[in-house]
């Protein structure tokens, strides 16, 4: 059986394989790496073997009448093309790298580096040819490949994670999907059919930053809980609230954006982008600072869930004290922890006649 060749015999052809198949993916655009004949000395010991079945997952089909193979995935039918439709069908093919050869290629390489570190940790004076059928030379290609797979399916979710991203970032900046998109954020307040989505119409980058704060607001409420849903469902309130005139704060006063939402000539635009802009800032600063200690939910938030404690009428001992669940009066993390019950140790003294 295939299992009883040498492993040094298989090694040498994996090496061929991925020769062969490199070629393809360094340049694709080269017909001759496209093209295997079946008379070539160094391919013949190939054929009827796994590396040939390898050579056929990856696109390679029987050509000239069996005396070649050649892979041409994806190029129009020949027989159906005039002259200069066939030269354009494969010119199209020679461009294109088809995805089978790159996966059979990684499949091939890994299994290669496996046989020849299995080969090199093998090699003892004495000892026979090892051959696939060997226990350790089994168990190094099975290891490889479930290597190889689970970091071809880690790759494919991150590829697929980044397409995903994409996607909705070009949605928020279509005019006739980002409505969908962040409301699918929790972002429902904006469709307000006032100002405020008038504003996100007008401009794909007012949209793109509408985006972004709803993304770490939703974070932030996913990580800190109570407190964090306090801070954002506030600031979604007042979001379109009028600045107030008096009891304004000497920090907030001096500030650039209480400057020009107070300046008379600050459009409705200029304020409502300079607010989703302070709270973007302020929420990234709460997030991503150094924590005052391991697991502690940022003061922003503690301060957030004391307020909205107050304004619910909560007692000293309500969910809202911490932020996250927790009843504790300072000592503030995002893992809900239940206080412990009391245990009571009773002692019995007996009388020993």
């Amino acid at each position: 059986g295939a299992s009883e060749r040498p492993a040094e015999e298989v090694a040498k052809g994996l090496e061929l394989v991925c020769t062969l198949l490199g070629n393809m993916v360094r340049e694709p655009e080269e017909p001759k790496f496209r093209r295997i004949r079946k008379g070539n000395p160094n391919i013949v010991g190939l054929l009827g073997r796994e590396e040939e079945g390898l050579l056929r997952a990856a696109g390679f089909e029987d050509a000239d009448g069996g005396d070649a193979l050649e892979c041409c995935a994806g190029a129009g039918a020949a027989g159906t093309a005039g002259a200069g439709e066939e030269e354009d069908n494969k010119e199209a093919c020679a461009a294109r790298v088809p995805l089978a050869v790159i996966e059979v290629l990684g499949v091939a390489e890994a299994t290669r580096l496996a046989l020849r570190r299995a080969l090199e940790e093998g090699d003892a004076p004495g000892r026979g040819a090892l051959r696939c059928q060997d226990i350790a030379i089994s168990m190094a290609l099975e290891c490889a490949l479930l290597d190889h797979v689970g970091q071809r399916s880690a790759d494919c979710a991150e590829a697929e994670k980044k397409r995903r991203r994409v996607a909705e970032v070009e949605d928020v900046r279509s005019p006739d999907r980002w409505r969908e998109v962040l409301v699918s954020q929790g972002g429902e307040f904006v469709l307000d059919g006032g100002s405020l989505e008038a504003w996100l119409d007008s401009d794909a980058a007012h949209r793109t930053l509408a985006h972004d704060l709803l993304e770490l607001q939703t974070a932030a409420m996913r990580w800190y809980g109570t407190g964090a849903r306090w801070h954002c469902e506030r600031w979604r309130e007042n979001v379109l609230d009028p600045i107030p005139s008096a009891a304004v704060a000497p920090e907030q006063e001096s500030s650039e954006s209480f400057a020009r939402e107070r300046g008379s000539t600050a459009s409705s635009a200029e304020v409502l982008r300079q607010r989703f802009e302070d709270e973007l800032r302020l929420l990234r600063e709460a997030l991503f600072a150094f924590p005052e200690q391991p697991g502690a939910s940022p003061a922003l938030f503690r301060e957030s869930a004391s307020k909205g404690a107050d304004r619910a009428g909560g007692d000293g001992g309500s969910e809202a004290d911490c932020g996250n669940g927790s009843a504790g009066p300072a000592e503030c993390s995002f893992v809900a922890v239940a206080a412990p019950e009391r245990w009571v140790i009773s002692s019995t003294v007996l009388a020993v006649e």
